[in-house]
């Protein structure tokens, strides 16, 4: 049976048998090669195919009484090679492929006939399968209505395989093959199809060449069709380079997010920042004048408030400070009359409130006092006449001790290291509260240290102990029974804050036994209430407070009524009373002393004895002076057969006692001099002193139990004796013990 084909080139209706499907032939006319369609396998013929002979082409008979002849077979038109497209995909030189229509056919309907087998399908892109391969022309009767309804024959594959190298196949010339008709049909033109419109993707250059449709696969393929309309949605047109920019777009181009314009949220972000910074900056302008103004007044204040002090601490220097002179003959049996020689230290106003940091000299006059050597046979000349107090201490370990004012009546307080502790913690010190009539011990108090000097104090009536503990905690304990009546008490509070860093120096009683004192390593001084746990006043030194300058005993004491306290610093010695820290007098010493070593004061305004190493310009000598309200200053200095000074008491008015690394020295004041008279050199050298209205009392070691000692009370009527003794000779060296005094 044979099959009806169509050649693709020219259009001819030629029949083949059954046996050349799916197999090569060749129009003899126009010389297209095209596949037979049919049931075989689709694929390419093994060797030479078979030619379709006239006899092949006969086996089916010739449908004579068809009424609608087939008009011949039209030339192709011829294909100018100029116009083909570029066989390279990327070449984009290449013009644009540019279809004919397909034609118009006014042939009458044809006749039905059954339709042919139906080649295999074979799958397509569904974009080229909408049109015929590239060369391949349309029949007429696809667009007439006849061939409507007649079944369409069937085509050659869309679908090619890339080329492989095989045999010439056969020509089919016409003469072997039939036609359908009796009538040769006419060919008609191939209609052109219409350019398709500019695509949004489409380029200047000319359109690349059609590519077969194995190899498009996966791509967007080329639309030529006139009902295609351009796709330009969700894709941007590219544009020329050389287009002017100012020429109207047509259509809308897309734009990637991050190139899309943010000029409107970009103005207003900027203006909602400049708004914020301008506000920024008027709030710190008008913080920043404030705070100016708010210095400017407070600076003014401070200023008016220094004026008024210094013009009272002048007024008051006047009056307590003429010109210092001291006795020519060094308080020997002088008549008091000021030598021509003035030896006393230079003059000096009152220290500003800024001043600069100027250093105490001697004057070369200044005198020094000399002390014989004893003599080789020492015999007791005065011996004591109190019992002596046993301290379970040895007198390297004993801190401070603390004379009763009736020791009748009061009681002795020893206070002594119980416990070293490790780089200022954990330091233990014990109170052992001793009977003042028989010695024996009564009471204990047993509290912590700060690893630094001790800081306690007993009250004038002898019933309260005050304690500086670690963080400048004060606590106050009764010593009849050990009870607290202040315990951990911050005497800075939320206040005084500035003076925290400083840190306690000192904490003394009052005469009012409702309060306590408190001064600071600086030298302010504050006035504080138990009962309401609160500051009631304070009084701070001219010039620049430094911290670490003020030493308990050493440039701060109260005098023995706890009435008054004295303090040493910035080149002045204040008196201020403990009622409400008035002004009760105040020496200017003409400048800064190097090293305080002891201080002591008897009296309003009082008895003021100071010692202290000097350190202007390097030299360092160490001297004593003795103060009267309005009377010159005496000044000596210190010897060095006595060792270094390490405290400073009076015992009654007559007599000041200096402590010493060795013992102490005896200077007697009287008719506005003083004169040192004796120095008494203790047999376990350096130890803990005090003295009082009643006498000097001071501590020795017990040579019968080792690790102990004994407190031993030297009156002050031994004492006169003992001046009385030596008037008119050269101030001798003796020796004190638990005995007595021996010259």
């Amino acid at each position: 049976m044979a099959n009806e084909v169509s050649c693709p080139g020219c259009g001819s209706k030629l029949k083949a048998p059954d046996t050349m499907a799916g197999k090569k032939a060749k129009c003899k006319k126009c010389g297209t090669s095209f596949r037979i369609p049919g049931s075989e396998a689709n694929g390419d013929s093994v060797g030479d195919p078979r030619v379709l002979s006239v006899a092949d082409s006969q086996a089916i008979p010739a449908i004579d009484d068809d009424p609608f002849p087939m008009a011949p077979a039209a030339d192709a038109p011829p294909v100018d090679a100029h116009t083909l497209p570029s066989a390279d995909p990327f070449d984009f030189a290449s013009p644009p492929v540019i279809k004919p229509p397909a034609p118009k056919i006014t042939t009458p309907a044809a006749k039905v006939s059954p339709p042919p087998p139906l080649a295999p399908k074979v799958p397509t892109n569904p974009v080229s399968a909408s049109r015929p391969a590239f060369g391949s022309a349309r029949t007429s009767a696809a667009s007439t209505p006849a061939a409507k309804a007649q079944p369409a024959a069937p085509s050659a594959p869309s679908v090619a395989k890339k080329p492989i190298a095989e045999p010439e196949p056969e020509v089919l010339s016409l003469d072997d093959a039939e036609s359908l008709d009796d009538e040769p049909l006419d060919v008609l033109p191939v209609p052109t199809t219409a350019p398709a419109p500019e695509s949004d993707f489409s380029f200047d250059a000319a359109a690349p060449s059609a590519k077969p449709e194995a190899k498009s696969k996966g791509r967007r393929a080329h639309r030529d069709d006139e009902d295609d309309a351009p796709r330009t949605k969700g894709k941007a047109a590219r544009r020329d380079p050389d287009e002017d920019d100012d020429e109207p777009q047509e259509g809308r181009r897309y734009v990637r997010p991050d190139q899309k314009k943010k000029g409107g949220t970009l103005l207003v972000a900027i203006v909602l920042g400049l708004a914020a910074l301008g506000a920024a900056v008027t709030a710190v302008v008008v913080y920043t004048q404030q705070r100016a103004k708010d210095a400017e007044i407070a600076r003014q204040e401070q200023e008016e408030k220094d004026r008024k002090e210094k013009e009272k601490q002048e007024e008051l220097a006047k009056a307590n400070n003429p010109t210092p002179k001291v006795d020519d003959k060094g308080g020997k049996g002088g008549d008091g009359t000021p030598d021509k020689k003035d030896n006393s230290p230079p003059k000096k106003g009152p220290v500003d409130n800024n001043p600069k940091q100027v250093m105490l000299a001697l004057a070369p006059a200044t005198s020094t006092f000399r002390f014989r050597f004893p003599g080789a046979n020492l015999e007791l000349a005065h011996k004591v006449t109190g019992s002596p107090v046993p301290v379970e201490a040895p007198p390297a370990k004993v801190k401070r001790v603390f004379a009763p004012a009736n020791r009748r009546e009061q009681d002795v307080v020893a206070v002594w290291q119980s416990n070293a502790g490790l780089g200022g913690k954990g330091e233990k010190y014990t109170a052992d509260v001793h009977s003042g009539n028989a010695g024996n011990r009564v009471g204990r108090i047993e509290f912590d240290g700060d690893g630094k000097d001790l800081k306690c104090d007993v009250s004038p009536d002898g019933t309260l102990f005050a304690a500086v503990g670690p963080d400048d905690k004060v606590t106050v304990w009764k010593l009849a029974d050990g009870t607290k009546t202040l315990d951990a008490y911050d005497p800075f509070g939320t206040d005084k804050s500035d003076h925290k860093a400083a840190g306690l120096a000192a904490v003394f009683f009052t005469a009012d036994p409702a309060n306590i004192l408190t001064v600071t390593t600086a030298g302010a001084m504050h006035l504080h209430e138990m009962a309401g746990k609160k500051s009631i006043a304070s009084f701070g030194p001219l010039g620049i407070l430094s911290p670490n300058k003020v030493v308990m005993g050493k440039n701060v004491a109260p005098d023995a009524t706890r009435t008054s306290v004295v303090v040493a610093v910035n080149g002045t010695i204040y008196q201020r009373d403990t009622a409400r820290l008035a002004a009760v007098s105040q020496i200017e010493l003409g400048g800064e002393v190097g090293r305080p070593l002891g201080i002591a004061v008897l009296g309003m305004p009082g008895r003021i004895a100071y010692a202290f190493e000097t350190d202007a310009e390097g030299k360092k000598e160490k001297a004593v002076l003795f103060a009267l309200a309005k009377e010159p200053l005496v000044l000596f200095r210190w010897p060095e057969s006595p060792g270094e000074p390490t405290g400073a008491n009076w015992a009654g008015e007559r007599f000041a006692v200096i402590a010493t690394e060795k013992g102490a020295v005896y200077v007697h004041s009287e008719d506005k001099k003083f004169t040192p008279f004796a120095f008494a050199e203790l047999a376990t050298g350096k130890s803990s002193q005090t003295a009082n209205e009643n006498g000097h009392w001071y501590l020795n070691a017990d040579l019968l139990a080792p690790g102990r000692s004994t407190l031993v009370e030297l009156t002050t009527d031994e004492l006169t004796d003992f001046h009385t003794a030596l008037e008119g000779m050269e101030p001798p060296t003796v020796r004190i013990d638990e005995k007595g005094l021996s010259k």
